[in-house]
């Protein structure tokens, strides 16, 4: 019976793991259409302090959280793991994926609209304050209007009118 196991059932679940970490973009920006949320890719890799740091710390922010589940679909992309990404004509593994974007430091974060179209990135760590109000910049829309800077600067000056420039959906 262990014989049985390791040559035909051990093969198939090894397998299986290694499926369930392939990402279809174009698949899951169907679903973030239908819901009406963006795609938020988490590239991140082994060893690396500040992904670690941002996972434990900003990412399990109960107010990010929240942000994230209301506004976001959340994809992390461990580019040391094995997996294939689709995304429109690319096909190929996570670390190639990431270097097709452009992507050398890590963490990075990359927003995907409801149209598949890459709108707004980060690189590296950051606190959960200002992570924040990179999530309300990107779920409002207020991308297409302005730089993150600009935004950052109206929730500053504006005290009761800056819940206008949050509304989502």
């Amino acid at each position: 019976m262990r014989i049985l196991f390791a040559f035909y059932l051990l093969p198939l679940l090894v397998l299986a793991a290694n499926l369930s970490e392939n990402i279809n973009i174009n698949q899951l920006f169907l679903e973030a259409r239908k819901t009406d949320k963006y795609l938020f890719l988490f590239f991140h890799k082994k060893g690396c302090s500040y992904c670690e740091r941002m996972l434990d710390e900003s990412l399990k922010n109960l107010d990010i959280k929240s942000k994230l589940t209301k506004n976001f679909i959340f994809i992390k992309a461990n580019i040391d793991e094995q997996g294939a990404v689709e995304y429109r004509d690319f096909n190929g593994t996570k670390h190639a994926f990431a270097k097709s974007l452009k992507i050398g430091l890590y963490p990075s974060i990359i927003f995907v609209d409801q149209n598949n179209t890459i709108v707004y990135g980060v690189v590296g760590y950051r606190k959960a304050e200002e992570f924040s109000r990179i999530l309300d910049y990107v779920s409002s829309g207020n991308y297409q209007k302005m730089d993150f800077e600009s935004f950052e600067n109206l929730l500053e000056f504006e005290d009761d009118d800056s819940s206008v420039l949050l509304s989502s959906k």
